[in-house]
């Protein structure tokens, strides 16, 4: 996991004012400075309520570039995250946060209050084996399920892009999130993208 972060500490420092994410709908656009001071602000606002490893957040945000600031800051604070959007139904978003034993839930409220926080950051230890974010099943047997993926599975999943000779990935490709922020294909593009 250091590595990735590592990664993209390095976009920070060689292309600092390069468009790191952008949303169509509002036109707006986040370099990576801004991206990492964002997710640097999470990062403390979560180490202020004390919660670190193996404590879950559940983000609950409209699509746009908050998600992907919490999913960075979450990671940055060595914590894991449910990724939800916040038009899902009260009881489904409900049932998730009682399920994964949830210690703060990322809504657009508490977001509001971060930006006041301080963008330092400090690297903390992590364990590849910790809890680094769960994926939620659509619930159709009744109930949904959490799949619960460690810290060491994400470089796995952005290196294992590096293996298919037909993508080259480089700083002056693209990524579209289309899907569902709580799918595990939205989190590959979301760590290819950071990673690349």
């Amino acid at each position: 996991m250091s590595d990735f972060l590592q990664y993209f500490s390095k976009h920070v420092t060689e292309q600092p004012k390069r468009p790191a994410l952008f949303y169509e709908p509002t036109n707006t656009t986040i370099t990576y400075e801004e991206l990492d001071q964002y997710s640097s602000q999470v990062c403390c606002y979560l180490q202020q309520q004390h919660i670190g490893p193996e404590d879950f957040v559940v983000i609950c945000l409209p699509r746009g570039v908050e998600p992907i600031i919490c999913v960075l800051g979450v990671l940055k604070a060595s914590a894991a995250f449910v990724l939800l959007e916040d038009d899902f139904p009260a009881e489904r978003i409900t049932s998730i946060i009682k399920d994964c034993d949830c210690k703060l839930v990322l809504n657009y409220s508490v977001v509001e209050t971060i930006i006041h926080e301080s963008p330092v950051y400090h690297p903390l230890p992590y364990d590849e084996h910790a809890a680094a974010f769960a994926i939620y099943t659509s619930g159709s047997t009744g109930q949904p399920k959490g799949v619960l993926h460690e810290y060491g599975s994400i470089m796995h999943i952005v290196k294992s892009l590096a293996t298919i000779p037909q993508i080259a990935l480089g700083k002056d490709d693209a990524f579209t999130v289309s899907s569902p922020l709580n799918y595990v294909a939205t989190l590959i593009v979301i760590f290819t993208m950071l990673y690349c």
